[in-house]
């Protein structure tokens, strides 16, 4: 993650990886493998699949790695938007919906039941309403409040204007309310 690594320790790496040095794109990979495969898994809900497209996506990375731009925005920007597009490349080529539930269940044992219950019930309340959205929406939502990204960076990955972004959040988070508002009735 960016936050733990430092932004310029990022870009040495990725100047070093630019220049095909296995070492330097190994440790961008344990840097962003993790929040790469947690985006994805809410885009394809499926843990096996988001695992493919996460490596995937570092393979497209690591071939085009020499075409990375520094514009502004931290490198996990690039990645997201390679992600993206793998994605729904995936799905354009696939004739299965795209699911929403990204978890896989495990039912636990012991007191912990009913807090595991009532969270289970708000992440399906939270991924029915999410799949009321249009695309951009659900991308905004997922890559702002679940993945931390700022407006910035998912202008960049969405190839939008940070304006655009505000809007398609703003009618995003709008929806929601109204989802989620008629499912506690």
């Amino acid at each position: 993650m960016e936050q733990q690594a430092s932004l310029a320790s990022v870009a040495f790496l990725v100047k070093r990886a630019i220049r095909r040095e296995v070492a330097a794109f190994e440790q961008l990979y344990e840097l962003f493998i993790d929040r790469i495969y947690r985006y994805l898994l809410y885009r394809v809900g499926d843990g096996h699949l988001a695992e493919d497209l996460t490596s995937a996506v570092f393979l497209k990375a690591w071939q085009s790695i020499e075409q990375y731009q520094e514009r502004g925005v931290p490198f996990s920007a690039w990645l997201y938007r390679i992600a993206r597009n793998v994605s729904t490349d995936h799905f354009r080529t696939s004739t299965v919906d795209i699911p929403l539930d990204g978890q896989e269940t495990l039912l636990p044992t012991g007191a912990h039941i009913e807090d595991w219950v009532q969270r289970r019930f708000t992440q399906e309340q939270i991924r029915g309403a999410l799949g009321l959205l249009t695309e951009d929406q659900r991308q905004v939502i997922i890559l702002h409040f679940f993945e931390g990204l700022s407006y910035s960076e998912i202008a960049e990955v969405m190839g939008k204007q940070e304006g655009a972004v505000r809007t398609i959040q703003y009618r995003a988070l709008k929806s929601l309310r109204v989802a989620l508002a008629q499912v506690e009735r």
